[in-house]
């Protein structure tokens, strides 16, 4: 078996083996090269990190793209995506690119190895138990669509802004979320959508602190973090409305909220979103 860092491989065929290797997956998944990049920015992947498995023709035949950063004072790695083509599986191959990836790591300064994997998937949730890695949570993901319905939830009184994310929004922002976003979605991830990100907020009179926020990607829907205070609960639902209204896609959609974050979950369940999967956190420790 030929394992090789991916520091030379060309984004392209990268592009080629992720849309063959989740082809046939639970969520299917079909990514251009623009949309992989900016996925691996914002999980702040290193090729000369990740690993492949290559064949004679060094066609990449599976992949696990690894991603790197400083928490809480400790060095952490995130595996942001196994794939092996489709007619390579079952031969090993992501057991075994597992295994170097976790061996290169002890010998590093690498104290955590996360990654999340949908809780139906039993034979991936196997092999990473296999491999060392145990459940840190449950985190679940919803749909919706961008209609209009939602105006029917909203709550008039406040006004709302909308402007483009800063770091400065950020800061102000954590101070009422109701969980830590994963990996992709957390402040780290948002700082890198600077500019691309939208911050829907809804302020009282002369307070700086949103009472209620979302981030909104409106090119693809995708709302990234929420948070409110507990005291603003319905007011958060007028939300949603803007987000439809601002966002180019039709569907909206949240993911990775903390199962646990039962204020949040209700939110959602009072504008109607619909869960579609849920997945483990998963870490296994190196140090």
């Amino acid at each position: 078996m030929n394992i090789k860092r991916l520091d030379n491989l060309p984004l392209s065929c990268l592009v080629e083996a992720f849309n063959d290797a989740f082809s046939q997956y639970i969520v299917p998944v079909n990514v251009t090269g623009e949309g992989l990049a900016h996925m691996l920015k914002i999980r702040d992947v290193s090729f000369a990190r990740s690993f492949g498995v290559f064949d004679d023709d060094q066609q990449l035949c599976a992949f696990v793209l690894n991603g790197f950063r400083t928490l809480n004072g400790q060095q952490v790695a995130y595996n942001a995506g196994t794939g092996v083509r489709i007619s390579h599986q079952r031969k090993g191959y992501a057991a075994a690119l597992l295994q170097s990836c976790i061996e290169h790591f002890k010998h590093t300064n690498i104290s955590e190895y996360r990654l999340e994997v949908i809780t139906t998937n039993a034979a991936a949730v196997k092999l990473y138990e296999n491999t060392g890695f145990v459940p840190l949570r449950t985190v679940d993901c919803f749909k919706r669509q961008a209609t209009d319905r939602f105006a029917k939830n909203a709550v008039a009184g406040q006004p709302i802004t909308i402007t483009p994310l800063t770091q400065k929004k950020l800061r102000q922002c954590a101070a009422i979320r109701h969980h830590q976003p994963t990996w992709q979605n957390d402040d780290v991830s948002m700082e890198h959508c600077v500019g691309k990100v939208q911050v829907i907020e809804l302020h009282s009179t002369n307070s700086k602190t949103p009472e209620a926020y979302l981030l909104l990607d409106p090119i693809s829907g995708s709302v990234h973090q929420i948070g409110f205070l507990r005291s603003s609960l319905q007011n958060a639902l007028a939300l949603f409305h803007s987000a439809a209204s601002n966002s180019k896609s039709r569907k909206l959609s949240v993911t990775n909220l903390d199962s646990d974050d039962t204020l949040t979950q209700n939110l959602l369940e009072q504008a109607n979103w619909e869960p579609t999967i849920s997945q483990y956190e998963m870490v296994h420790r190196l140090k």
